[in-house]
């Protein structure tokens, strides 16, 4: 959405219905720091939910996206499939990592994607940026093959 926003134009879309649990970077590492400070021995094994807890629509991503890049056309849903195994709302249940780790997410979705467009629009290089990312994997039928063996 990023990338697309700042050439003034929307990413292709899934199903404006469908939601996710878009969680702000910081908030993510906080995580970690506060489960290093609050993980007691009697919860080692257990599982947490790290996310922002709230369901967040691809609707509203676009809404709020029009919004910061300014964008003036009206975006196309649903340019791309459904996938099969895929569900319709994915967002996290955040109550047992706020009881017992003492933490929540504290970045709203508007304002983490503000903070997150101001950090890739600083980047010096932003094909090596997107080149790193699991989309350019070199090889990956030969990759998948190899665990398919083991």
């Amino acid at each position: 959405m990023i990338k697309q926003g700042l050439l003034g134009e929307y990413p292709s879309l899934v199903n404006p219905e469908i939601s996710r649990d878009f969680i702000y970077v910081d908030d993510a590492c906080g995580a970690f720091v506060e489960t290093a400070l609050h993980l007691r021995s009697a919860q080692f094994g257990d599982s947490f939910n790290i996310g922002s807890g709230h369901k967040t629509t691809i609707r509203n991503v676009v809404e709020i996206s029009k919004e910061i890049f300014n964008l003036k056309t009206e975006p196309v849903f649903n340019s791309l499939p459904d996938r099969d195994w895929d569900v319709q709302n994915w967002f996290a249940n955040t109550s047992k990592t706020k009881q017992l780790l003492e933490w929540e997410a504290r970045t709203a979705f508007k304002d983490g994607l503000k903070a997150t467009t101001e950090w890739y629009s600083g980047l010096e290089n932003k094909e090596k940026y997107e080149k790193s990312s699991k989309k350019f994997e070199l090889d990956t039928k030969q990759r998948f093959r190899h665990y398919r063996l083991l």
